[in-house]
């Protein structure tokens, strides 16, 4: 990844979390999970929503209300859970630890902070105890400072006063803070749904301002509106070639307007003829595109990079040709960001500027335990030659003999 300096994650540690007993997951550029039904591709967008959770301090109370408790995340015969997360960016690189255990309720086991030094990893914050922590200036045995205010439901991470804070905590809660994970856009007509009501894509918003596309683009009204009227109008031009490179040239504007009863604004389409269609009469794929668009054209502005972006299953609703252009956008923000996807489709696959650093398969041993292996290089450069992509050599049967396990992933000769 090249021009930025924010706080990103750059690599996830599991253990003890569904399916997964223990995986590691370097995060550079651009990450694709594909693996069968309950290979733990899901499970790994999760955990990047409950670290995000743990920069907001919501952990205890979504973990019931979203993720069925801990006893449903933790992974059978586990006694604890546990999520590690490696933080670079401002400085020196990071790793912070958090073990979760308990029996009804949910409980800090262990939890740590440490930064890499000439030497290696120095602590500078220590869970002593269920209730008891200390934070280490320098990295070193003086200037020990105790933790007050903790239970064992509250991190350590956040029990610092909010003008008190160490740089090196304050990195990590932006890291995980400004974490993004997204899954399929709410783009459903109204007459699809139980209720009357329309879905997320379709609707009005209430005015306000943004720097970035929410989940399920619940504010995409205001994401455009953000678009055409508080950046550069380079930068308007060129969210409007990626708009017509995906809809036609004969797409004038995506427009905004004010809704009768004031204070509501919704997005139409604006034709280069005059004629408009507003957001409820739009196809599902079109509504999608212009939310990739958004959400592309957003995260690409310093002010609104995210740590890591996730994003479930990014082909439903498009055409082929648009989900092309959508890998594009990814693949772009990838240059900044750490991006992670998670699909079934054979054609992002087969789309894939570089799917050897790419591509990561998620399966199931003979335990039921996730297992995750990369191409092996030299036999995909080999077969790429006669194949279109690693999608199409999925659905020739040969993935059993592209992908092995990362550790073993490398220059074998091709077979």
């Amino acid at each position: 990844m090249t021009g930025t300096s924010a706080e990103r994650i750059a690599e996830l540690h599991l253990a003890g979390m569904r399916s997964i007993e223990e995986v590691s997951l370097v995060l550079d550029g651009l990450t694709v999970l594909i693996g069968p039904n309950g290979s733990g591709k899901s499970t790994i967008l999760e955990a990047f929503e409950l670290l995000r959770l743990l920069g907001k301090d919501q952990l205890d109370p979504e973990l019931d209300k979203s993720h069925g408790g801990l006893s449903s995340l933790r992974r059978r015969g586990s006694r604890s859970m546990s999520l590690s997360v490696r933080v670079e960016g401002s400085g020196r690189p990071l790793l912070y630890d958090l073990e979760l255990g308990g029996g009804y309720g949910v409980e800090v086991v262990s939890e740590g902070l440490r930064r890499q030094s000439q030497s290696g990893w120095d602590p500078l914050l220590v869970r002593t105890g269920p209730s008891t922590a200390e934070y280490r200036r320098g990295g070193g045995e003086k200037n020990v400072e105790p933790i007050r205010n903790l239970t064992p439901q509250r991190l350590a991470l956040h029990a610092f006063g909010f003008n008190e804070q160490p740089l090196d905590v304050a990195r990590v809660v932006t890291a995980l803070t400004k974490l993004e994970v997204h899954v399929p856009f709410d783009v459903h007509p109204a007459w699809t749904q139980k209720g009357p009501n329309s879905t997320a894509l379709r609707r009005s918003n209430v005015l306000r301002p943004t720097r970035k596309l929410e989940r399920f683009g619940e504010n995409l009204a205001n994401a455009w509106h953000a678009l055409k009227n508080d950046f550069s109008e380079e930068h308007w031009r060129e969210t409007m070639r990626a708009v017509r490179a995906g809809l036609g040239p004969e797409i004038n504007s995506v427009a905004t307007q004010a809704d009768p009863g004031g204070g509501q604004i919704a997005i139409k389409l604006r034709y280069q003829d005059g004629s408009e269609d507003p957001a409820f009469t739009l196809s599902d794929g079109t509504l999608a595109y212009l939310a990739f668009v958004a959400l592309s054209r957003l995260a690409e502005l310093p002010e609104g990079r995210t740590s890591l972006l996730a994003f479930d299953e990014p082909e439903l609703h498009l055409h082929p040709e648009l989900l092309v252009r959508v890998v594009g956008f990814f693949e772009e923000m990838a240059r900044t960001q750490p991006v992670v996807l998670a699909t079934h489709s054979d054609r992002l696959l087969d789309v894939l500027s570089n799917p050897a650093d790419s591509v990561v398969l998620c399966e199931l041993d003979e335990e039921r335990r996730t297992v995750l292996s990369r191409p092996n290089r030299a036999r995909l450069e080999e077969w790429l030659e006669r194949f279109r992509g690693v999608g199409a050599l999925r659905a020739e049967g040969l993935e059993a003999a592209l992908f092995e396990p990362e550790e073993d992933a490398g220059t074998d000769e091709a077979t």
